[in-house]
């Protein structure tokens, strides 16, 4: 879990990590009857030591928890390899002219 939790926040600065973190910020909105639980945001942990403070309080909303459980394991799947969202763009070979890598594109794009 710990693993899973610094890879997410490791990319916390692409809309991927934005993502797949905002889907756990979900999962423990649900939990606020937790003893520890507030009605704030959850923070995004900074440190070693806040991520696996997250972590042990995830593993206690699980043991709790089947549905709980069911859906931990569907986000962890869902970051397994690459956060949710992530777009690789690759050109091998030569390339004559322009080329444009991107996942999500708005508005026009032009070459000057």
């Amino acid at each position: 879990m710990t693993d899973a939790l610094h890879k997410i926040l490791d990319s916390a600065a692409g809309e991927a990590g934005k993502r797949a973190w905002e889907a756990l910020a979900t999962l423990l909105g649900r939990h606020r009857s937790e003893p520890d639980a507030t009605e704030e945001p959850v923070p995004v942990p900074e440190t070693d030591s806040e991520i696996e403070d997250l972590a042990n309080r995830l593993a206690r909303i699980a043991a709790a928890d089947p549905a709980a459980a069911e859906r931990l394991r569907a986000w962890l799947d869902g970051i397994d390899g690459d956060p949710p969202g992530t777009t690789h763009n690759t050109i091998s070979g030569t390339v004559q002219g322009h080329a444009i890598q991107a996942r999500d594109i708005s508005g026009p794009i032009t070459f000057g």
